[in-house]
């Protein structure tokens, strides 16, 4: 780093980031295949399986509806796991790992 520029690529191959963005890109990934497969099944199974998704459930709500219902609760669930989880394992590893840098950064200033 000179004349104050912060090295990026130094960063990313800061150890510690690579396995803050491991395991970011692992739990992210997995987060992306749950909501992604409730799509996915809600979208195939109205246009593969009509008959299933026109069985009454009670009165005018059908299955396909309620699918489309429990996605509706799917995006929020995703939404909240994410952010809880993202808070309670992220965020503090991605902090201590900026004050890291930052004072890597600050020492090599100085030299």
């Amino acid at each position: 780093m000179t004349n104050g520029a912060v090295d990026w690529a130094a960063i990313g191959r800061n150890s510690r980031f690579e396995e803050f963005r491991r395991r970011k890109r692992r739990f992210f990934i997995a987060l992306v295949v749950v909501a992604v497969g409730g799509y996915a099944m809600l979208s195939l199974g109205a246009a593969f399986l009509p008959d299933l998704f026109r069985m009454p459930v009670a009165g005018a709500l059908n299955i396909g509806m309620l699918f489309a219902l429990v996605e509706c609760a799917l995006t929020l669930i995703v939404a909240v796991v994410y952010a809880g989880w993202s808070s309670r394992q992220f965020d503090h590893l991605a902090e201590e790992i900026n004050r890291e840098i930052f004072a890597q950064h600050a020492r090599s200033g100085r030299q």
